[in-house]
């Protein structure tokens, strides 16, 4: 994506093609957005498979860290954290690159229709198939849609997520040999 800070923001090429798309017939830009809200449902349907496909694997590895907090043998405790910390740190990295590329096209669509119906030229029949209300109006002059980037936050910061909580877990698992 070229632009994470901001992806609603156009850039000089998506600006000339806005100006060619604002050329067309009105029905033939509802088809277009039409065709748009088609694509982001489907590569929504994409992200959130990708997305069950990290969670249901970290939920494993997670559960079983915390049974083997619960072992007698202090070796389990340790061993069962550490393994497990490291087969979901490799997991969470693992299933970001899908996550991001999926993030990426769901902006790049959810960009085209903010930019499509948020133009002057839109009609009012095309207006309601947009993120009008969902929109803020940024400082520097740009839009942001707050909730849709808000939304991929946990997925997106998984591995993040991941190592804090192995590190809580092992500092526990650890914490316990000294513990009787």
């Amino acid at each position: 994506m070229r632009n994470r800070q901001n992806p609603l923001e156009l850039d000089k090429e998506d600006e000339k093609i806005l100006e060619e798309l604002d050329q067309l017939t009105e029905d033939q830009r509802l088809e277009l957005l039409r065709l748009l809200h088609a694509e982001r449902t489907l590569e929504y349907q994409i992200y959130s498979t990708r997305e069950q496909w990290l969670w249901v694997p970290l939920t494993t590895c997670f559960a079983a860290a915390l049974l083997a907090l619960n072992a007698t043998s202090p070796v389990v405790r340790v061993g069962v954290c550490f393994v497990t910390g490291i087969v979901a740190t490799w997991i969470a990295n693992r299933r970001h690159t899908g996550l991001l590329a999926s993030y990426d096209a769901l902006n790049i669509r959810h960009k085209w229709v903010v930019a499509l119906t948020s133009s002057p030229s839109a009609k009012a029949r095309m207006k309601v198939l947009g993120f009008d209300d969902r929109l803020q109006k940024q400082k520097r002059g740009g839009l942001l849609d707050e909730m849709h980037a808000k939304s991929f936050r946990y997925p997106l910061d998984a591995l993040a997520l991941v190592v804090w909580v192995w590190l809580a877990l092992l500092s526990i698992a650890l914490a316990s040999l000294f513990i009787k």
